[in-house]
C-alpha cells in the first residue's frame, strides 16, 4: 500500500502547474533562519556581540551580588542586635527594680503588712508585674499582691518545691521560661533573687510575674526592611515571643533553623534558608545578655535582593538592544556576499522540484557562473532521462495495482480466517464462536446477513443457533419446511450450494412469501458437518445477486468448517462440563450419607442433598418393608403433614413410588396431570405437583427403597437429571444397607453381651448360692446334734456369700460405662491395671510404646474388652503373682499383650475356655471385628502371654 501511495504521489506532483514556473519570472526568495551563508554571518557577528555583553554583564551582576549580600547580612545582625539590646535593657530595669526592693527595704525584718505595703509601691512603681511575692527562708509565702487580685493570709501557700525558690536560696538569680498569666491571658517570665540581711546571708527570696508583653512589643514592633520580621526563642530553641501568638502557645520548636541551630550551638550564625514563615529569607541572630533567649531577624529573600534584581532587568534590555542592533548590521554586511549564492540557490531549487526546463542566470564572470552553467547542462539530461523513466513507470503501476488487490483480498481472507480461529480457540461458548464466522463473512463475502441452523439428531428438527439481520418469522419457516427446501438436502449431501434468484427458484417454493418478505436475492448454503456426522447448514444471504466463485464457495466452506469445530468443542464442553457436575455431586452425596450410621439422619441427609442438587423443593424416600410387602414412608420435604400421613404406607405399584419399587428401574414423568400411561396417586394430584422423577434404592441387587423429587409449575426434569438421580439413589441404598446391618451388629453385640453376663452368673454368682443354699442345709441338719458342725458349715456359707459378693461386684464394675468415655485408650489400661493390683494385691504393670493413635470408639472399647477379660481370667485361673500389660504402636498396626507368670499349661488354657466370662471365644469374636487376630502362648511350665495385633491402623 505504501509503494501505491508513493507512486500516486509522484503522479500528483508531476501534474501540478507549480513545477513549471513562467520562465519569464525571476524567483524571489527570502533570508530564512539556517538557510544560507548570510544567515551565519549575521549569527556569527551578533554571538561576538552578544558574549562581550553577557561577559560584562556577569561580571557585573557577580560583584553587585556579593556587595548587596554583605549588606544584607549586615543589616540583618544590626537589627537582631538593637532587638537584642531592648529586650535586655527591658529585662534588667525589672532586675534592677526587684534588687532595690530586696537590697534597701530589709523585707525579711518588717511585718507582713508592710511587706505588702512595700510591694505594692513597687507594683504601682513599675507596672509590668502581673504578681509580686515574698518567700521566707522556709519557703512560706509572706506577702503576696497583685494588680489583678487581692491576696488574703489563707492564701498563702508554700513555695519550698518551686525551682525559682531553691535557685534563689542558693544566691543565684532565676529567669523562667515563658508561660501565660492566670489573671490576663498574656504571657510572662518569672523572677526570683535572695534577700539578704546585713550578714550578707539569705533570709528569704523575692518572687515576680513579669508581664512579656512590652518585650512582646519590642520584637513584634522591630522594623526588618519591609516584610520582614524578628522572634524570640528560647534556649531550647521553642519559640517565646512572635508577631502571630499561634506557633508561641503551640511552642513550636525552631531548632532545624540553621540561625536557631547555632544559637543552640553557641556560634553566630547568618543564612540564607527557609524562615519561619514558610518563604525564603536572609536570618541573623543574636543572643539576649543575661538570659538563655536569642533574637532572630528574618527578611525575605526577594525583598533583601530587591535592588540586585532591577540592576539584572536594566542590563538584560541593554543586551537585547545590543543584539538588535549587531543583528542589523550583520544582516546589511552579508546582503553584499551572499546575493549571487541566493540566485544560484533558488534556481537550484526549481530545477529540484522538477521543472527541468528552467534556465539559471548569473553574471559574475567567476566560479558561481561556471556552477550555473553547469546546472543548466544537468537539467537538459535530466529532462530527457525523465520522459523515458515515465513511460516505463506507467507500466509498472499498472502490475503493481493489479497485484496490490489480489493480495489485499487473499489478506482479508486470512485475517478473517485467523480471527474466527482465535475466538474458537479462546472461548468454549458456542454464541462467540459464531459471532466471530458471522462477523467475517460480513467483511469478506459481503454477506449482510447470516444465520446457523443446528439439526437435532433424535428429534430430527432443526433449530436456528445464529441469525444476524434475519426475522424470527422467516427462521420459522425455515425451521418448518427444511425438509421440503434445499436445506435438508444440503445437510443430507452435505455439499454446498447457492441459489442466485432466491425469490424465483422453485426449490425455494414452500417459503417464496417469507423470502419476497426479507427481500434478500442470494443465499449461500453450507453444510455443517465433522467426520461422519452432518450438524446442519450454514446460510449466508446477499441483498443483491451475488456470483460466488469458485475461490469465494471455497473461502465459505471454510468458514463453514470452523463453525462445526466450534459446535463440537462446545458439544463436547458441555459433556465435559455436565460429567464433572454429576461427578460433584455423586462426591457431595456420598460425602453427606458416609457422615453417619444412623438410618434416620442418613435418608435426611441425604435427601437435603438431593434437593439443594435438583433445585427443587419436593422429595422423599421410601424404604421397602418386606413384613407388610409395600412401602414406608421414611423421610420428606416439602409436603404437608397431612399429605405425608396418606401416603405414608403404599402398597407395590401404587402410585409413581410404587411403580418404581416394583419395576426396579427409573420413572420420569414431565407433565403429571397429562400423563396416560401412569397413574399417580390422588394425593399427588391434590398438592398440585407437575412433574415427578423418581428411582430404585439398590444394593447388593436388591431393591431397598425409592427416591422421588417433584416438582411445581414449570419446573421438568430431565433425562440426564434422572440419570444423576439414578445414581445418587445406588449410594443412598448402600448408605441404607450400611446402616441396617451396622443396626444389626449392635443388636449381636448386645445379644453377646447378655449372653456373656448369663455366662458369668452361671459361673460364678450361680455357684456360689448354690454353695451357699448347701451348706446351709447342711447346718440345719446337724444344728441339734452336732452344733459345732453346723457353725463350721454356718462358716464356710458365709465365705461364700462374701465371694459371691464380690464376684457380684465385679460383674456390676463391668457393666458400668467404660472409662473410654472421658479416656484414651492407654489411660483406660493404665486404670484397669491400678485397680487389680490394689484389689487382688498383684504385682501389675502397664507400658505404652510407640506414639498412640486415636481409634474409631468401637475398636478402642473391643480392645479394652479384650484386656479386661484377659485380666479377669489372670486374677481367677492364673494363680499369678505378677502381671504386665504393653500397648505397642507401630507403622504396621498395633499389638496389645497381656502377660503373667502363672501356672500356664493346658489346664489354664481349658480352664479359660470353660469357666472364664466372655472366654476365649468372645475374645477372637472381638479380634475378628477388628480385623486383627488372637494369640495364646501358654507353655507347660508356667506364665501366659494373650496377645492381639491389628494391621493397619489408621487415624
Amino acid at each position: 500500500m505504501s509503494s501505491l501511495n508513493t507512486s500516486a504521489a509522484v503522479r500528483e506532483d508531476r501534474g501540478r502547474p507549480a513545477l513549471h514556473p513562467d520562465p519569464g519570472r525571476s524567483p524571489r526568495l527570502t533570508l530564512r533562519p539556517g538557510s544560507g551563508l548570510a544567515w551565519r554571518i549575521m549569527t556569527l557577528f551578533v554571538v561576538f556581540a552578544a558574549a562581550l555583553l553577557i561577559i560584562v554583564g556577569v561580571l557585573l551582576t557577580f560583584l553587585s551580588f556579593r556587595t548587596q549580600r554583605s549588606a544584607v547580612i549586615h543589616t540583618q545582625s544590626e537589627i537582631a542586635k538593637r532587638a537584642a539590646l531592648d529586650v535586655s535593657a527591658f529585662l534588667s530595669t525589672v532586675e534592677q527594680s526587684l534588687l532595690v526592693l530586696a537590697q534597701t527595704q530589709s523585707l525579711a525584718d518588717l511585718e507582713p503588712a508592710e511587706q505588702r505595703e512595700a510591694l505594692n509601691q513597687l507594683l504601682e512603681t513599675l507596672p509590668t508585674f502581673d504578681e509580686l511575692t515574698y518567700v521566707d527562708a522556709l519557703g512560706r509565702e509572706q506577702a503576696k499582691v497583685s494588680p489583678y487580685h487581692t491576696f488574703t493570709t489563707s492564701e498563702l501557700t508554700s513555695q519550698s518545691d518551686n525551682p525559682g525558690f531553691r535557685q534563689a536560696m542558693r544566691g543565684e538569680r532565676y529567669l523562667s521560661s515563658v508561660s501565660f498569666s492566670n489573671y490576663s491571658g498574656q504571657p510572662i517570665v518569672s523572677f526570683a533573687l535572695p534577700v539578704s540581711d546585713l550578714r550578707q546571708e539569705t533570709v528569704g527570696v523575692l518572687m515576680a510575674r513579669v508581664n512579656f508583653h512590652r518585650m512582646w512589643n519590642i520584637v513584634t514592633g522591630m522594623e526588618v526592611g519591609e516584610t520582614g520580621y524578628a522572634y524570640v526563642v528560647d534556649e531550647q530553641g521553642r519559640l517565646i515571643a512572635y508577631r502571630d501568638i499561634s506557633p508561641v502557645l503551640r511552642h513550636e520548636d525552631l531548632s532545624r533553623l540553621p540561625t536557631v541551630a547555632a544559637f543552640l550551638e553557641g556560634r553566630p550564625a547568618t543564612a540564607e534558608y527557609r524562615g519561619l514563615a514558610g518563604t525564603q529569607v536572609v536570618g541573623a541572630q543574636t543572643p539576649i545578655a543575661g538570659t538563655p533567649w536569642a533574637v532572630v531577624a528574618e527578611l525575605p529573600i526577594d525583598e533583601a535582593y530587591a535592588g540586585l534584581q532591577r540592576m539584572l532587568g536594566l542590563l538584560g534590555l541593554l543586551l537585547l538592544g545590543a543584539i538588535v542592533v549587531a543583528a542589523a548590521t550583520g544582516r546589511y554586511l552579508a546582503g553584499y556576499i551572499v546575493r549571487p549564492i541566493e540566485t544560484l540557490q533558488a534556481g537550484a531549487a526549481v530545477i529540484g522540484r522538477g521543472d527541468l526546463d528552467h534556465t539559471i542566470e548569473v553574471k559574475t564572470g567567476d566560479e558561481i557562473e561556471a556552477l550555473a552553467e553547469a546546472f543548466n547542462t544537468m537539467s537538459r539530461n535530466l529532462r530527457r532521462s525523465r520522459e523515458e523513466i515515465e513511460r516505463w513507470n506507467r507500466e509498472l503501476e499498472r502490475q503493481v495495482e493489479e497485484r496490490t488487490a489480489a493480495l489485499q483480498s487473499a489478506n482479508l481472507q486470512l485475517q478473517a480466517l485467523a480471527r474466527v480461529s482465535s475466538r474458537i480457540n479462546a472461548a468454549l461458548a458456542l454464541p462467540d464462536a459464531l459471532e466471530a464466522v458471522a462477523e467475517a463473512s460480513r467483511a469478506v463475502l459481503g454477506a449482510g446477513r447470516c444465520a446457523v441452523y443446528l439439526l437435532d439428531p433424535e428429534t430430527d428438527e432443526l433449530r436456528c443457533e445464529l441469525a444476524r439481520g434475519v426475522s424470527p418469522a422467516y427462521v420459522s419457516a425455515v425451521r418448518h419446511f427444511y425438509r421440503k427446501i434445499p436445506g435438508g438436502q444440503v445437510i443430507d449431501t452435505r455439499r454446498p450450494l447457492v441459489i442466485r434468484d432466491a425469490a424465483n427458484d422453485p426449490r425455494l417454493a414452500a417459503i417464496h412469501e417469507s423470502v419476497r418478505q426479507e427481500g434478500y436475492h442470494t443465499v449461500a448454503l453450507l453444510p455443517l458437518a465433522h467426520g461422519d456426522e452432518s450438524l446442519g447448514v450454514l446460510a449466508f444471504y446477499h441483498e443483491a445477486e451475488r456470483n460466488y466463485s469458485a475461490d469465494d464457495l471455497e473461502l465459505a466452506q471454510t468458514f463453514a468448517n470452523q463453525a462445526a469445530i466450534a459446535i463440537k468443542n462446545a458439544r463436547l464442553f458441555d459433556a465435559t462440563s455436565q460429567r464433572a457436575a454429576e461427578l460433584s455431586a455423586l462426591y457431595a452425596v456420598a460425602s453427606t450419607v458416609s457422615q453417619s450410621l444412623d438410618l434416620d439422619e442418613v435418608l435426611n441427609n441425604a435427601l437435603d442433598e438431593v434437593l439443594q442438587l435438583m433445585q427443587t423443593d419436593v422429595g422423599w424416600i421410601y424404604l421397602v418393608d418386606e413384613e407388610m410387602e409395600g412401602l414406608t414412608l421414611s423421610a420428606y420435604r416439602g409436603q404437608d403433614t397431612k399429605l405425608a400421613q396418606e401416603v405414608r404406607w403404599l402398597h407395590f405399584g401404587e402410585g409413581f413410588s410404587g411403580y418404581v419399587a416394583q419395576h426396579g428401574e427409573p420413572l420420569l414423568v414431565k407433565d403429571i396431570t397429562n400423563n396416560t400411561e401412569f397413574t399417580p396417586h390422588p394425593a399427588a394430584l391434590r398438592g398440585g405437583l407437575r412433574s415427578f422423577a423418581g428411582v430404585p434404592l439398590e444394593a447388593k441387587g436388591r431393591i431397598l427403597g425409592v427416591l422421588g423429587v417433584a416438582g411445581y409449575g414449570d419446573r421438568q426434569f430431565t433425562r440426564q437429571e434422572t440419570d444423576l438421580l439414578s445414581s445418587i439413589g445406588r449410594q443412598v441404598g448402600i448408605a441404607v444397607e450400611n446402616a441396617r446391618l451396622y443396626d444389626q451388629s449392635r443388636e449381636v453385640a448386645a445379644l453377646e453381651e447378655r449372653n456373656r453376663l448369663a455366662r458369668e452368673i452361671h459361673d460364678t454368682l450361680a455357684q456360689g448360692l448354690t454353695g451357699i443354699v448347701v451348706q446351709l442345709e447342711a447346718a440345719e441338719r446337724v444344728a441339734a446334734k452336732r452344733p459345732e458342725l453346723a457353725t463350721a458349715s454356718l462358716e464356710r456359707a458365709k465365705r461364700l456369700a462374701r465371694r459371691s459378693l464380690e464376684e457380684a461386684r465385679r460383674s456390676l464394675w463391668n457393666l458400668r460405662p467404660t472409662p473410654l468415655e472421658r479416656l484414651s485408650l492407654s489411660e483406660a489400661l493404665q486404670q484397669e491395671v491400678t485397680r487389680l493390683a490394689s484389689q487382688d494385691g498383684l504385682e501389675a504393670r502397664f507400658s505404652l510404646t510407640g506414639e498412640e493413635r486415636r481409634l474409631p470408639p468401637d475398636d478402642e472399647l473391643n480392645l479394652y474388652r479384650i484386656a479386661q477379660e484377659a485380666l479377669t481370667n489372670v486374677r481367677k485361673h492364673a494363680q499369678a503373682h505378677t502381671v504386665s500389660v504393653e500397648l505397642a504402636f507401630n507403622t504396621n498396626g498395633l499389638c496389645l499383650s497381656v502377660t503373667d507368670d502363672g501356672i500356664g499349661g493346658v489346664n489354664a488354657i481349658s480352664n479359660s475356655r470353660r469357666n472364664a466370662g466372655l472366654g476365649l471365644v468372645g475374645m477372637r469374636e472381638r479380634a475378628h471385628l477388628l480385623g486383627g487376630e488372637l494369640h495364646i502362648e501358654s507353655p507347660p511350665n508356667g506364665g501366659t502371654k494373650v496377645a492381639v495385633t491389628v494391621p493397619d491402623v489408621r487415624d
